[in-house]
């Protein structure tokens, strides 16, 4: 849920954010994290319409600000520049510019504006001012954006075919309940009793559906409704997430997936000069299926002088290929590079799981898909074989 909140710093004056959060008390946490003094917290109003107004894209605007600043122009020239470019949410260039003019730096004009800048992103940011290599830091969060957008994109396309063949195979079923089986009811209407109890079941069920036609269709809608809904609405796709997720399968390819992109962001960070447990701090908000003790715990035992490498392995948060990597990098000196070679091994084991995992779901949809129709078919047509048999017997 967003929260509106009226918040103050020293030498600023009171401004407006806006966070996402569960209750008042974790947005004013978020809120206080962020060094700001917050005044007042309100939830924001949900409209039940559905904006299809042009978002901000982060990736196209740290492309285009790069660009800017490789062209030598500094950042509140470049940033003034695609402010009067772009259309698409122009408040948010208009908000930097702000506070920009005001003499805050970069990172922290990005800090007003969370629901558009994540952590990670200013954290990449901030790391940058302490080395003076913005360019850097931007093309370095770019690289990961793109490796973790190229895993979604494929997850995507992994589980689309199997919906699309789902979604038809239901469609089909519905038409022949719908118009196929009452029309051959109609031959049975005599002999009905003399039918087999699932093809009375059948009939029965066709009958009902075409008889109440309306009611089915409606009732079919508002399902389909429903679920672009629950899909759609931030709230809903996050119960529905955690529900599908809730399967035991499903769930260790889920925590593979938040554990490649945790070692991913934890190195990037690492790479751009931020401390080891402000860095796990940023990364560890990717494990949301990992209870929050538990990373609580590992932040605790890593700061008193433990080895990541055991700690993590101790609330396993890492296999033994993992952590026989982030032990080398321990003993190199170079943890970030080992982070994210154990990032690209778990999307690497995570491409054969999905690519296994089509090869074995498309098949049996279809045959399942093809039981069921071939079912519903034969038990239209038996009752007629039974009829002409009985007239051949005559």
């Amino acid at each position: 849920m967003k929260y509106t909140i009226l918040v103050h710093r020293s030498n600023y004056p009171a401004e407006v954010i806006k966070l996402s959060a569960a209750n008042k008390e974790e947005a004013t946490k978020k809120a206080k994290a962020l060094n700001y003094k917050v005044l007042a917290v309100h939830p924001e109003k949900r409209s039940i319409y559905f904006s299809f107004q042009k978002k901000f894209s982060l990736d196209v605007f740290t492309e285009k600000f790069l660009s800017l600043q490789k062209a030598g122009l500094n950042v509140t020239q470049s940033i003034e520049i695609l402010g009067k470019r772009e259309t698409a949410e122009k408040n948010v260039y208009e908000n930097i510019i702000k506070h920009l003019r005001e003499g805050a730096s970069l990172s922290d004009a990005l800090t007003a504006i969370p629901d558009v800048f994540p952590p990670l992103y200013i954290a990449a940011v901030k790391s940058s001012e302490r080395t003076s290599n913005l360019v850097e830091a931007m093309e370095r969060y770019l690289k990961y954006s793109r490796q973790t957008a190229m895993i979604r994109r494929r997850v995507l396309s992994a589980i689309t075919y199997p919906c699309v063949l789902l979604a038809l195979g239901i469609v089909v079923l519905f038409f022949l309940l719908l118009f196929v089986v009452p029309s051959f009811s109609v031959i049975y209407d005599d002999v009905l009793d003399g039918l087999s109890f699932p093809a009375q079941m059948m009939i029965t069920m066709g009958q009902f559906m075409h008889e109440n036609k309306g009611w089915v269709t409606l009732v079919t809608a508002l399902s389909f409704a429903a679920l672009f809904f629950c899909t759609a609405h931030p709230v809903w796709r996050k119960k529905l997430f955690f529900t599908v997720l809730s399967i035991g399968p499903l769930r260790r390819r889920a925590e593979t997936f938040q554990l490649s992109g945790f070692f991913r962001t934890w190195g990037m960070l690492l790479e751009g000069g931020i401390p080891v447990m402000e860095a796990m701090k940023i990364a560890s908000e990717l494990l949301t299926l990992t209870h929050p003790q538990t990373l609580n715990t590992c932040a605790t035992l890593i700061s008193q002088g433990i080895s990541p490498a055991r700690v993590l392995a101790n609330a396993n948060l890492g296999d033994e290929v993992a952590v026989s990597l982030i032990e080398a990098g321990e003993n190199s000196g170079n943890i970030a590079a080992m982070l994210s070679k154990v990032a690209d091994f778990y999307d690497t084991d995570m491409e054969i799981e999905i690519d296994r995992f089509v090869r074995l779901l498309e098949p049996l949809l279809m045959i399942c898909i093809g039981l069921i129709i071939g079912a519903v078919i034969v038990l239209m047509y038996i009752p007629i074989f039974d009829l002409v048999g009985g007239i051949h017997n005559i």
